[in-house]
């Protein structure tokens, strides 16, 4: 079955408002497929999911990559102790309390 097949089954199952989506890792000097495109900007990793599933095909590197937790998730950092600690949620009221 294609993608395309897939990801229209899956819409239809799953009641998608969205096709899903696909992530392709690359090897570090891997030759990078002429139809991606690198983004203008840092962004964050849920900024680029949006544009993805509207249909760009994009190139995250750690130099692309502005949110923290994301660049840790995909090891190209270390997990900031605000994050790792529940500091920065708690910040953002987002957490009653720390443990």
């Amino acid at each position: 079955m294609s993608f395309r097949e897939t990801a229209e089954k899956m819409s239809q199952i799953l009641e998608l408002q969205h096709s899903p989506i696909a992530v392709r890792l690359i090897k570090s000097g891997e030759e990078i497929p002429k139809n991606i495109k690198v983004p203008d900007k840092r962004s964050r990793h849920c900024q680029l999911l949006m544009l993805t599933r509207h249909g760009e095909t994009l190139l995250l590197t750690p130099d692309h990559l502005s949110c923290p937790a994301a660049a840790a998730a995909f090891g190209f950092a270390p997990l900031p102790e605000m994050i790792s600690s529940g500091k920065m949620l708690h910040t953002l009221d987002k957490v009653e309390r720390l443990r």
